[in-house]
């Protein structure tokens, strides 16, 4: 308070005292002279004392002003807006928050109701929470919504409490609690995206668990799901048909290794340990018994998964019943032995003549050496030298008739060495050759080997391998003979041989009419055949011969002069390092 103010209030009340006085004049009383010295003196004592009462007083009231002064900026200038209202929801007072958050003048905010700022949904919440504030049921909480001088809309959180008095007001603290309403509309509106999208996700992923485990019970090989351990997580029915038996007895066991025959189990267990420590991918065949008593043959494909939440691994195993396979295979390998023996028979027929032909030579020598042995010996003088060259001729003619012989009885020698078997394919080139000589010599042909050094011993068997050689040679012969190409001096057939890689080459080239790039792929089919005579298996006999082996047998089309090339793998023990 001013000191304008003060000094108004004292002249003030001076006056109220000049005119009580004034309306009571007799009854001023009437007093001695030294009862009005003490008297005076304590007046003046009195008005010393009320001096410093009014001292105090006035230093109060400043207290007092700016006690006040700072609770009215408090209360103007609070982040909450303060209304008192009557019962009607008249607007008794308002601070400046409360005017700002309406963004209205606060004369015009306390001449009208609360009512009128409600929006029209906000109004019965407003009733209700004024009739319990009235009723004095205590401090009450409700959130409305104002519509502002603007025409937005906040939201308000409204907490009032019943004033007690002679007047029924109320008072209420309102928060604008528009950004947090926003905010959890935001976050519930996220809340609902996100819990559809777990749900829709959800579904996706139990309509894919469903296809996965749809595709797993109709796969027709068996497959099975193991544990770090080998315990049998998930199968699927197919694994029930391999055994012939319910296969979930084995379920979360190890169980079915008994399945696998005890010759075959240490194996299985090696490479179920390979893949536990993470060797992967790995495959092998096994035997699983089946309850008809027969045993069925499994190629089995192993992969390694881990788990993403718990890292768990697993092992996936996914078998193909090779059974049947294998016995077509074992069927297939013996009809090609069968018909390769037939082929080596057709073969021996046809160097007959050439046999007979080359035979009769050293038979005519040995006849005519023996006459002329005969005769020396019925002469008087023995010429003994000339005897003895004689016998050493017969002895010759024996011998080199012996060794065609044998070269014939070990080429039609059937299934002695059936097994595959590191061979001297360098020394199979030269015997075959050797059989064929004479022929492609009667013929003016020249036949000629191009051994390379260091040709180490392949895999195979030797004999079907000559077999392969013969055909090869012999088509070679033919195709010449039949142009009438005969060269004097010119090398006209040539088999070669050379290491590739993992690998030796045997190449048989000849000057004959040659194959055009239409007929490469059709002289391997069966009973397909350049030959007027010819009946078109000898070459897809020995294709199968070769390809059984692990090699290729293969035609470099072109004109003139053919040209064909198989190869062999080199023995285990003489492989590349």
């Amino acid at each position: 308070m001013t000191e304008s103010k003060r000094e108004q209030q004292r002249s003030a009340l001076r006056v109220r005292a000049e005119e009580v006085l004034n309306l009571h004049p007799g009854e001023t009383p009437t007093i001695a002279t030294a009862d009005v010295q003490e008297l005076l003196h304590e007046l003046h004592v009195h008005q010393v004392e009320l001096e410093i009462q009014n001292e105090f007083l006035r230093e109060a009231q400043v207290e007092l002003a700016h006690a006040y002064e700072r609770y009215a900026d408090l209360y103007d200038f609070a982040p909450a807006g303060y209304l008192t209202l009557e019962e009607d929801s008249a607007i008794v007072e308002a601070n400046l928050t409360m005017a700002m958050m309406l963004h209205l003048d606060r004369k015009a905010l306390v001449a009208g109701r609360l009512t009128r700022f409600l929006a029209p949904d906000s109004q019965d919440t407003f009733y209700f929470h004024s009739q319990a504030v009235f009723s004095g049921s205590g401090r009450e909480v409700c959130e409305v919504e104002l519509v502002r001088s603007d025409g937005q809309r906040i939201t308000v959180q409204m907490e009032s409490t019943f004033t007690p008095g002679g007047q029924r007001r109320c008072r209420s603290a309102l928060t604008d609690i528009t950004a947090r309403k926003q905010a959890e509309d935001s976050l519930q509106r996220l809340a609902d995206t996100l819990e559809d999208k777990v749900a829709r996700r959800t579904a996706q992923l139990e309509r894919e668990r469903a296809l996965s485990d749809s595709i797993l019970e109709h796969q027709p090989a068996p497959v099975l799901v193991l544990d770090a351990d080998g315990a049998v997580r998930r199968h699927n029915r197919a694994c029930a048909a391999a055994v012939g038996s319910d296969f979930s007895l084995y379920q979360g066991t190890r169980g079915w290794l008994e399945l696998v025959p005890p010759a075959e189990r240490p194996a299985v267990e090696d490479l179920l340990a390979r893949l536990a420590a993470g060797e992967t991918p790995l495959s092998h065949e096994s035997h699983w018994s089946h309850a008809d008593g027969m045993a069925r043959l499994f190629h089995w494909n192993y992969d390694v998964v881990s788990d993403p939440v718990d890292h768990s691994r697993y092992i996936i195993a996914t078998g193909v019943d090779i059974t049947a396979l294998r016995s077509a295979e074992h069927e297939a390998s013996r009809r090609l032995v069968e018909a390769a023996r037939m082929q080596r028979l057709y073969t021996a027929a046809e160097l007959g003549s050439a046999l007979a032909h080359e035979l009769k030579q050293p038979l005519g020598a040995i006849t005519m050496f023996t006459a002329t042995a005969r005769k020396q010996l019925e002469r008087e003088s023995l010429e003994r030298d000339r005897l003895a060259a004689n016998l050493d001729r017969i002895a010759e003619s024996a011998h080199f008739a012996d060794d065609v012989v044998r070269r014939m009885r070990n080429f039609l020698r059937v299934g002695a060495d059936a097994e595959p078997a590191p061979f001297d394919l360098t020394a199979a080139v030269e015997r075959a050759a050797g059989l064929l000589a004479m022929r492609a010599e009667s013929l003016g042909l020249r036949l000629r080997l191009r051994p390379a050094d260091g040709i180490p011993a392949v895999r195979g068997v030797a004999s079907y391998v000559e077999q392969v050689l013969l055909n090869l040679i012999g088509n070679a012969i033919e195709a010449m003979e039949d142009m009438g190409a005969v060269h004097g001096d010119g090398e006209d057939i040539v088999v070669a041989l050379c290491r590739d890689g993992d690998e030796v080459r045997v190449s048989v080239s000849d000057g004959g009419p040659g194959v055009e790039p239409g007929q490469a792929d059709r002289l391997f089919e069966a009973l397909y055949s350049t030959k007027a005579q010819g009946l078109g298996v000898g070459l897809g006999i020995s294709r199968g011969l070769v390809e059984s082996y692990g090699g290729r047998l293969w035609v470099e089309p072109r004109s003139p002069g053919g040209v064909f090339h198989f190869t062999l793998p080199v023995a285990d023990d003489e492989g590349s390092p």
